[in-house]
């Protein structure tokens, strides 16, 4: 039997998979000896709200009295944090590098002519199969002008990426019109998830690219460049008006 509020199924399944039924709070392996305990008891049944946890430590969770304190009571986001550190422990194998990279040239070749852009991401090493979502945000002047949008949302986090080994996936995207006619500071940031074979989502640090814009001179120019870094740490320094 099952309680109203006891977790799916396929969430007991997941979880016990993550943590490869380790506990969550003392880090022990549990085997059978495992129990999946709801973090804040009246949340929802929701997979965010789900611990893997031994006989010992589920009794510890629940034990704290707030009327008469003793010792320091686990805190929910503690304990949140805590399981996906356990999480991560079991599941960080199963991603791969992830090489992506922007492009209006290739091999000095010029490709693609603005507000067109090339894109291509690879797995990097013999990995089994994952998937991905991709979200490509576009600043100009330092202004926020959203996700790109094309006809097929790749780039905007609505479709899942299939990424095999190895493999280089090429594609091509647009920009607004106004960031080719303009003269102002270009930027192009990259937030890749990779979601592992048991369905974990992994956040991959955001990074940007920032477009070089020809000027007669230079042989680097009409083309872009990797800043390792998200937009938010990039923005003071850059020439915005």
């Amino acid at each position: 039997m099952t309680k109203d509020n006891d977790f799916s199924e396929d969430t007991k399944i997941k979880v016990l998979l993550w943590s490869d039924r380790h506990c969550c709070v003392c880090g022990e392996r549990c085997g059978l000896d495992i129990e999946v305990h709801h973090i804040d008891p009246k949340g929802s049944k929701d997979i965010d709200n789900a611990i893997p946890v031994c006989y010992t430590c589920h009794a510890h969770l629940g034990r704290y009295i707030d009327s008469q304190p003793r010792g320091t009571k686990y805190r929910f986001e503690e304990i949140k944090k805590r399981r996906d550190q356990i999480y991560e422990r079991y599941t960080r194998h199963l991603v791969p590098g992830i090489l992506p990279s922007v492009y209006q040239r290739y091999l000095g070749q010029k490709i693609f002519e603005l507000p067109r852009v090339g894109f291509s991401i690879k797995p990097v090493g013999r990995f089994i199969p994952v998937k991905a979502i991709v979200i490509i945000k576009v600043f100009l002047g330092g202004e926020d002008l959203g996700k790109i949008s094309d006809s097929k949302p790749y780039y905007g986090g609505d479709i899942i990426w299939n990424l095999n080994p190895e493999i280089t996936i090429n594609g091509n995207f647009s920009i607004p019109q106004k960031c080719a006619d303009s003269k102002k500071e270009l930027q192009l940031e990259l937030r890749t998830t990779v979601i592992d074979p048991y369905e974990r989502k992994h956040e991959l640090l955001p990074v940007c690219f920032s477009y070089i814009r020809p000027d007669g001179t230079s042989k680097e120019g009409d083309n872009w460049f990797l800043e390792p870094t998200e937009f938010s740490q990039l923005k003071p320094y850059l020439k915005t008006s």
